[in-house]
């Protein structure tokens, strides 16, 4: 037998966040947004972190992104990252790290190819901010070192894969 304190943990247990009169429903899941509808809720003018939601459907995209959605991504990130909004540019440069980081190489050249510029720009990036001074600048700066170096990486890594398969593949004619 249960004592009268554990069956009345139990039944708040059960009743909580249930209105009186009504049954638990399962909360609708919230809808899908495009691409570019998600990298711009993850990399929004505020300093809250990007949700959950929209980071782990770029996450789940980008594991099995082929070239031309590669492509538009890279696009939209690039473009993210060239706006003079500390926020913004400093969310930016980090999606492109965390997504880098976990995706298939589809999306390593385009990112290459069309964020590296800009990328390269926030290395210098000197914008004061009026509340907290050339410390996110700093971060940014910080931030655009660090995936500067990863794009190195994932390019040289990627060209020394073609290169051990070059040689398998070409033969000397007699």
């Amino acid at each position: 037998p249960l004592s009268p304190f554990q069956v009345a943990s139990k039944s708040v247990r059960v009743a909580e966040g249930v209105p009186p009169g009504s049954s638990r429903q399962q909360p609708e899941p919230e809808p899908e947004l495009s691409t570019r509808e998600a990298v711009e809720v993850c990399t929004r003018d505020d300093t809250e972190p990007a949700p959950s939601a929209p980071m782990a459907q770029l996450e789940q995209l980008v594991r099995t992104i082929d070239r031309p959605a590669a492509e538009e991504l890279a696009k939209w990130l690039s473009a993210r990252v060239a706006m003079p909004v500390i926020p913004v540019k400093l969310k930016s440069l980090q999606l492109i790290e965390k997504l880098l980081k976990v995706s298939s190489p589809a999306l390593y050249g385009p990112v290459e190819e069309k964020c590296a510029l800009v990328v390269k720009q926030a290395t210098a990036f000197r914008q004061v901010d009026p509340e907290h001074g050339d410390k996110p600048a700093q971060l940014i700066r910080q931030a655009a070192v660090q995936l500067l170096k990863l794009i190195d990486l994932l390019h040289q890594a990627a060209n020394q894969a073609s290169q051990k398969v070059l040689p398998a593949t070409v033969r000397e004619l007699p």
